[in-house]
């Protein structure tokens, strides 16, 4: 007896009807199985026949062969479920690929069951139908009854239902803009297309997929897939749909790609039919011949005026016969243009519209054109959140705020100083709908970006004031300063331009003060230097121009000059009436004397040094006269107060004669004959007048100076010879002197302070050069200072202007004469590669180092059969001299990098790109615990070996280093960009700055030379 018999019986045993129960049900569970086993092997016979046959016609396209081959059969078999899901799956093909209208879904339709549910014939054809008239939520509702449903699905259509499912899934996805679902679904439909699949719908696989990884940019992904589907090396004339289908994008892949003969080679192999005019544009668009992209896409448009994907390709060719800054363009074309991408963008859904909204700023922002229409759209989308918005769609916003004067154009900025636009991180693309978008072309649409967030800020620069004030000067600087970041990026910009123009207004007044300060600030703002081109002696006519206006704010001044002995400072003392200027020195202690008028009669001594002293009244003469040559060379000037009423306000200025000044002295004794309004100019009777005489005076002349000629010492002369002396000094001097007075200033200096006979002081020998005085000076003191500052001005204008000129001129030849920039990059990938290359095997090198690191601290131990025993005081140090290591190795790397030729600009934008990226992920690596997990899996190994454990690292390392090393490799795009974009700007950033100078210093001066014209008196 076997155990079983042997054992207790149980409760249920007992009881008969239980145990019948239970006989029953497992009789029934038995009979479940045989016909679940029996419902699994599949039609019968006739019905397997025909399905294969139908099958096999819908493989090459035959829908309608295939639909007829199973209705004959369905009819014989209303009920049978193999056969309807075989038409179901017939007649969404052919609907899908255009092949039947979508009335034929109707005779799959059946009403559902009493639960609401459909059958998985009536659910694909549900869900075309909801797909095709664009209600994409119920058809996705659809589409996930039929995925549950396909499982219980018989062979042979269960493999062919999926690869449906995600077909349909794939065109919903992408419908409803999310490519990135949509790219899944294609991936999963592209490996479930039935073997032998030709014709429509492979077409249809091959037209969504490669649209699908053009629009995300998977470019390589797409050339690998299409160039097996093309089947290239077919030479025969006529190839089924699916070949044709790929040949054509895959030569607009290899043409997104920069593969010019590829591209050329494989279009080569297109049929001639219309169905490819739209690839041979966006191939003519990517490769850059755009004048034959241009009537092509008009022509293709023209058979379709109303279609929104027309249309758009239309608008892109004529954008891509734009200049970058697109404001030059004709404007209806502009407009046209804009409406076109506007009903593209409006058509679109999902993400698609969002890439089509930002394809339409950028454009918009290009063109200068913010149509309505435009505003509208892009206004419409930031009101679902402007923060996540692209960053042109807010600029297009933030420029229409400030044209419209609209007071929320301040939210758009951040408050400086100076105010700028609150730009957005680069978080990566892809970037607009398609390949052929402009913002595919990375360095142009972060030229826009940078050149319009300028722009904006610009624009806000010069309306950030109160209506009626003036502008601030710093405001006017700082938009100048964004004007010329927008000329660098678009040296054609017409609103850049024009703006810079309204910068250089000429000043609307004709007070010489006026002008003045404008000269005062226009020259302040110009640098020495721009881009290395400096721009010399603007600093000495800002000087001129300041002495200029401080000329009209103080009293006439008077400069008494003439050759040492002349009898200048005795005739200083007859003017003013009073002995104040010391007489009779010796040349070595003469000083430049200021006389101005004041209360006290003392005096300040100036310094060369720069230091001050103070000498009373009484002590100035013993000061004067206590000079030795050696403290007379320390004193810069003396500025003497006068107590007479003599001269009025007017300052009189004596020095000593420029025959007898060391350098020193001569050139402060300069500076002060610059400062004064007229000269007095004393000739000795005893000498008449010397020939180094006749050049100063020209010379003063030239400069716009009233020189007031006096003949001194003619007490000396009997008055035959005093008069024939005078006649003789008016013949030489009388084109650069108002007149020659002849006196005697010792005689009239007793006359004057009270030491001559009274008798004799009815008869002042002075009063005829007070009178000349008169005439000449002080009645016309205000037009003799404003002459003279008139003429100051115009002299440092002039000066300036030719400064600028031969500086724009040296900015123009630089940018004529600008080359490459860094490296080839036609060799930019091979040094990729071999970086990549060193990196990796540096990150494996570091097996060693981890070994040696962990056996020197104990951490493992051969001896103990690979035992482990680390703290987190370990992981700590291991994962320092880990990371460590990484960066002295990518130091050293970089550094090598950078000495190799033409490799600066490489070198320093790969290192902006890698060290962050490197330093990131070494910190990942940190926070996910690798040092730990890498001690703990493969530090057993140390067991074996330390050569074992080696391995065993290197092995864990191995995935690291590759990602290092495809990150390296993966920059040459971006590296390429970065160059070219450095190029330009360094090309054009010379023209930009010339023109900022010709339209806003250069302009600047010219208009206040022409204001000089209408100066009012």
């Amino acid at each position: 007896m076997s155990s079983d018999d042997t054992r207790k019986p149980k409760d249920e045993d007992k009881n008969p009807l239980r145990s019948m129960g239970s006989a029953l049900g497992g009789w029934a569970k038995r009979m479940g199985t045989i016909l679940s086993e029996v419902t699994q092997q599949g039609p019968p016979e006739e019905v397997a026949r025909a399905i294969s046959q139908a099958r096999e016609l819908s493989l090459i396209g035959d829908y309608a062969g295939a639909a007829t081959r199973l209705r004959e059969p369905l009819m014989q078999r209303p009920g049978d479920a193999h056969l309807k899901l075989a038409l179901a799956i017939t007649r969404v093909a052919q609907v899908l690929t255009g092949n039947a209208h979508l009335s034929v879904l109707l005779e799959l339709a059946e009403p559902p069951n009493k639960r609401g549910e459909r059958a998985l014939p009536e659910t694909l054809a549900e869900a075309t139908r909801l797909l095709l008239r664009d209600e994409f939520d119920p058809a996705l509702d659809q589409l996930r009854r039929g995925r549950k449903l396909v499982e219980d699905a018989a062979e042979p259509a269960l493999h062919d239902a999926r690869f449906l499912l995600n077909l349909l899934t794939t065109l919903l996805q992408v419908r409803r803009g999310r490519f990135e679902r949509g790219l899944l679904e294609f991936q999963r439909a592209r490996a479930r297309l039935p073997e032998g699949t030709r014709g429509p719908l492979r077409a249809l696989l091959v037209r969504e997929g490669a649209q699908l990884l053009l629009a995300e940019d998977h470019l390589d992904e797409a050339i690998a897939w299409l160039t097996g589907e093309a089947d290239l090396g077919n030479t025969a004339a006529e190839v089924d749909q699916g070949t044709a289908a790929a040949r054509a994008y895959l030569s607009v892949a290899l043409a997104a790609k920069g593969d010019r003969v590829g591209a050329e080679a494989v279009r080569a192999k297109l049929p001639a039919r219309p169905e490819w005019e739209e690839h041979l544009v966006r191939i003519h668009l990517l490769l850059g011949t755009g004048s034959e992209a241009r009537a092509l896409a008009l022509r293709h448009l023209q058979q379709d005026p109303q279609s929104p994907r027309r249309k758009r390709l239309w608008a892109l060719c004529e954008v891509a016969a734009w200049p970058v800054g697109g404001c030059d363009a004709n404007p209806s074309i502009r407009a046209s243009v804009l409406d076109a991408l506007v009903d593209a963008a409006a058509s679109a859904a999902g993400e698609r519209q969002e890439r089509h909204l930002q394809e339409l700023a950028h454009v918009s922002l290009r063109a200068d054109l913010l149509s309505d229409g435009t505003v509208a759209l892009i206004r419409r989308r930031l009101q679902d959140g402007a923060v996540s918005a692209p960053e042109e769609l807010r600029l297009v916003n933030a420029r229409r705020r400030l044209q419209d004067n609209d007071e929320r154009a301040g939210e758009d900025f951040l408050p400086g100083p100076p105010p700028r636009f609150r730009s957005q991180p680069d978080l990566g693309g892809p970037f607009g709908p398609d390949e052929i978008s402009p913002l595919r072309d990375a360095s142009q649409r972060l030229g826009v970006l940078r050149g319009q967030r300028a722009l904006a800020s610009a624009e806000f620069c010069l309306k950030s004031h109160v209506p009626g004030d003036s502008q601030p000067v710093n405001l006017h600087e700082a938009a100048q300063e964004y004007l010329v970041e927008v000329l660098t990026e678009s040296p054609e910009h017409t609103r850049a331009r024009a703006l810079l123009a309204q910068l250089a207004q000429p000043l609307q007044s004709n007070r010489l003060e006026d002008l003045l300060a404008a000269a005062t600030a226009l020259l302040a703002a110009i640098p020495s230097r721009v881009l290395g081109v400096p721009i010399t002696g603007v600093a000495d006519a800002l000087s001129g121009v300041i002495a200029a206006r401080e000329r009209l704010a103080r009293p006439l001044t008077i400069a008494v000059m003439g050759e040492f002995s002349s009898g200048k400072s005795t005739f200083v003392n007859a003017l003013l009436g009073e002995v104040v200027a010391p007489m009779g020195v010796l040349p070595t202690t003469t000083t430049i004397n200021f006389f101005r008028r004041g209360p006290t009669g003392g005096a300040r001594v100036h310094y060369r040094d720069g230091s001050i002293s103070t000498v009373a009244r009484g002590e100035v003469h013993t000061f004067l006269r206590g000079l030795d040559d050696v403290a007379a060379s320390r004193v810069r000037h003396m500025e003497i107060e006068r107590t007479s009423a003599r001269m009025g306000e007017a300052a009189v200025v004596d020095t000593p004669g420029l025959n007898a000044l060391d350098g020193f002295h001569e050139r402060v004794a300069r500076e002060f004959v610059d400062e004064a309004d007229a000269i007095i100019w004393i000739f000795s009777a005893t000498r008449g007048g010397a020939a180094s005489e006749a050049g100063v005076l020209k010379s003063m002349r030239a400069d716009g100076r009233q020189v007031l000629g006096v003949l001194n010492k003619v007490d000396t002369l009997d008055p035959e010879e005093r008069a024939e002396l005078t006649d003789y000094l008016k013949q030489q001097f009388g084109d650069v002197l108002l007149d020659i007075i002849p006196v005697c200033a010792s005689d009239a200096l007793e006359l004057r302070t009270g030491s001559a006979d009274p008798e004799a002081r009815h008869d002042d020998p002075f009063r005829a050069v007070e009178d000349a005085l008169e005439k000449h000076f002080l009645a016309h003191a205000r037009e003799l200072k404003r002459s003279l500052a008139a003429r100051r001005l115009g002299d440092a204008l002039a000066r300036t202007g030719a400064a600028v000129r031969e500086a724009i001129a040296g900015l123009e030849i630089r940018a004529s004469q600008t080359g490459p920039v860094g490296s080839d990059p036609t060799h930019l990938e091979a040094r990729l590669v071999a970086l990549g290359d060193k990196v990796y095997g540096q990150l494996l090198a570091l097996d060693d180092l981890l070994t040696r690191e962990c056996l020197a601290l104990g951490v493992l131990r051969a001896g103990a059969g690979g035992k482990i025993l680390v703290t987190e005081q370990d992981v700590t140090y291991l994962t320092a001299v880990l990371r460590d290591s990484i960066l002295r190795a990518l130091q050293a790397d970089l550094g090598e990098l950078s000495q190799e030729p033409d490799s600066d600009a490489f070198s320093d934008i790969l290192a902006a790109r890698l060290v962050p990226w490197a330093q990131g992920y070494l910190d990942s690596l940190e926070s996910s615990g690798f040092i730990a997990s890498l001690i703990h899996e493969h530090g057993h190994g140390v067991a074996k070996g330390e050569a074992a454990l080696r391995e065993r690292y290197r092995s864990a390392l191995a995935p690291v280093a590759a990602s290092w090393r495809k990150f390296i490799r993966g920059q040459v795009r971006a590296i390429r960009q970065s160059i070219a974009q450095m190029q330009h700007r360094t090309a054009s950033a010379p023209s930009a700055e010339a023109l900022r100078l010709r339209a806003t210093t250069l302009a600047g001066v010219d208009a206040l030379l022409s204001g000089l014209d209408q100066v009012a008196p």
